[in-house]
C-alpha cells in the first residue's frame, strides 16, 4: 500500500511539473534608446492586466519597480541613491520614468517583482522552496 502511495505521489508531482504553462520568456529589462527611461519588456498577460488595474486606480505599490543609483567601483562613500518615478503601460511593455534625469557614466539597479512567483513547481517538488519572493534585478551603466 504504501509502495502504490509512493508512486501515486511521483506521478501526481512529475505531472504538475510538466503542466505549467507559464511564460518562461525571461524579463528584459534596459534603458531607453534615449537613455532616459527604464524599459522592461517580457511581461506576461495576467501581471500586465493587473498593473493596468492598480496604474488606473493609483493603487501601485512603489516596490513593483525600485531603481537605486549605486556607487562605482572606485568610490566607495557614496551612498545608494533612491530614484523615485513612475511608471507606465506601453504596449505589452512598461517604462519607468525618473523624476529625475540619469547621470551619465553611473550605474543603476533596477529591482523589480513583475513575473515574479514564490516557487515553481519543479521548485516545489524538490522541495526548494524559499521564505519569500524573490526580485528580479538587473544592473545598467548609462553610457
Amino acid at each position: 500500500m504504501l509502495k502504490y502511495i509512493k508512486s501515486s505521489t511521483i506521478i501526481c508531482c512529475l505531472f504538475l511539473i510538466a503542466c505549467d504553462t507559464t511564460n518562461n520568456k525571461p524579463l528584459q529589462i534596459k534603458f531607453s534608446v534615449d537613455s532616459t527611461k527604464i524599459v522592461i519588456l517580457g511581461v506576461n498577460t495576467t501581471n500586465l492586466y493587473e498593473i493596468k488595474k492598480a496604474l488606473d486606480s493609483n493603487t501601485v505599490d512603489p516596490r513593483l519597480v525600485l531603481v537605486t543609483q549605486i556607487s562605482s567601483d572606485k568610490d566607495s562613500l557614496t551612498k545608494e541613491i533612491d530614484f523615485p518615478g513612475s511608471l507606465f503601460l506601453f504596449g505589452d511593455s512598461i517604462l519607468f520614468i525618473p523624476k529625475q534625469a540619469f547621470v551619465k557614466g553611473e550605474s543603476y539597479r533596477v529591482a523589480t517583482l513583475i513575473n515574479t512567483q514564490f516557487a515553481a513547481p519543479l521548485e516545489i517538488a524538490k522541495g526548494d522552496v524559499g521564505h519569500q519572493i524573490k526580485t528580479q534585478q538587473q544592473v545598467l551603466k548609462k553610457e
